[in-house]
Parts: structure tokens; C-alpha cells; sequence
């Protein structure tokens, strides 16, 4: 058995460089990808003591612990030269942004676009520094009231961490000037999405109506 969530293509209408009057002006962008991936599988042996414990500085400490490991993250290589109407593929075989020896029973995936405003960066650094945010406390001290009275899962609880980590993340983009693209936000259950592990999205549309994207997700059922 096996599991894999592929990217093959987006499509970018703006790239976010802008002409002066439409007319003068070079019109390319430098963009970086970055994806986060949870599914079922994620592992968070600390949930109950999470949930439960009433040291706030424990549980913020447990938090940030989570933070690093609950999505599976691709932060790209930045890519020069994007103009408008740009079609960028990787390779003819796509790029893997997550794999497993099982087929997971549920995942989300969200994927942003971001035209940089200075390229000397490190945005996984950047990304697993959002645990530091100012919100954070806030977002620890509220956890066990955004898992509601359902009986919560890693999943669900690494779910919740991962929109706060895109959001504080998108917050400091902002900060630095960046200015973002496009962004895709999803959910996959298997028994209605990808029974027998498999599923092609073609020509996908993100929130911005900027980004169409293709991707594949292949799975085996097969146990050898």
C-alpha cells in the first residue's frame, strides 16, 4: 500500500508586478510556493495533556512543540521571472508534496502563492518562527474552546494549528511586504473523494480566482 499527493501545474493570471497604465513597466515577478499538508495520520502523543492542563505556559509551550510537526511543509524554490498568464510546471512527473505507506482517511491542503519583495530569504525559518507571534498566547489560551464539545482527534486539533500557523504566517508576509498571489484551501475525505486512493484535480481554482491548479493524488490498495 502506498500514498501520494502530487502538484503538477499552476497557472498564474497576475503575477503581481503591475504595469504603470498597463503599459510601462517590466512585469516580473520573483514567486515562492508553500504548501501544508495534515491528514489523519499526524501524531500528537500530548493531545489529552494539551487539552486538559491548566498552566498556560505549559500549554503554549506544548503548542509550539505541535506547531513543527502537525503539517507536512514544502516551502519552494523561489521562482525568477514570472509574467502574467504564466504556466509553471515541475518537470513532467510533478513535485510530491506528501507520501506515506498508507492512505490516509482524511487530509487538508492549503497552498500559497507569494511574490517576494526581497528573495535573500529563508521562509521555512520564517514559517516555523510564526509560533512566536504576539497571537499565539491568545490562540493557546482559546485551544481547548476551537475543538468544541466533539471528542477531538490529532487530526482535528492539528488542523486547527495549521490555520493558525497559515494565518500567522500570512500575517508576517504582509509585514515584510510580500504580496500574496493566491491561496488554496481544501479538505479531502476518502470515502467520497478518493475511495481507492486515487484523484486528478484539473484547472482547480484558489480563493483569489488567481491560481489554477493541477494535482494528482495516487494511492495502491494493494498490500504488497
Amino acid at each position: 500500500m502506498w500514498f501520494y499527493f502530487r502538484l503538477n501545474k499552476v497557472m498564474i493570471a497576475d503575477n503581481g508586478d503591475g504595469k504603470l497604465f498597463g503599459v510601462f513597466g517590466k512585469d516580473k515577478s520573483k514567486i515562492q510556493f508553500i504548501s501544508l499538508l495534515t491528514t489523519d495520520e499526524v501524531a500528537l502523543p500530548n493531545l489529552d495533556e494539551l487539552l486538559n492542563t491548566v498552566d498556560p505556559a505549559k500549554r503554549a509551550a506544548l503548542l509550539k512543540a505541535a506547531a513543527a510537526g502537525v503539517a507536512s511543509s514544502v516551502i519552494f524554490t523561489p521562482i525568477d521571472v514570472i509574467k502574467d498568464k504564466s504556466e509553471i510546471t515541475f518537470g513532467d512527473t510533478g513535485k510530491i508534496l506528501y507520501q506515506s505507506k498508507t492512505i490516509p482517511e482524511s487530509l487538508n491542503w492549503e497552498l500559497i502563492c507569494v511574490k517576494l519583495n526581497k528573495t535573500d530569504r529563508d521562509l521555512g525559518t520564517e514559517l516555523l518562527g510564526v509560533v512566536n507571534d504576539e497571537k499565539f498566547d491568545g490562540f493557546a489560551s482559546d485551544f481547548p474552546k476551537l475543538m468544541g464539545k466533539a471528542v477531538p482527534t490529532p487530526y482535528t486539533a492539528g488542523v486547527e494549528i495549521g490555520k493558525f500557523v497559515l494565518k500567522a504566517f500570512l500575517g508576517h508576509l504582509a509585514n515584510k511586504k510580500d504580496k500574496q498571489l493566491g491561496m488554496l484551501e481544501t479538505s479531502y475525505i476518502r470515502q467520497i473523494d478518493y475511495k481507492h486512493g486515487n484523484r486528478e484535480g484539473v484547472g482547480v481554482q484558489d480563493e483569489t480566482r488567481n491560481l489554477r491548479i493541477d494535482y494528482s493524488i495516487l494511492g495502491s490498495e494493494d498490500p504488497s
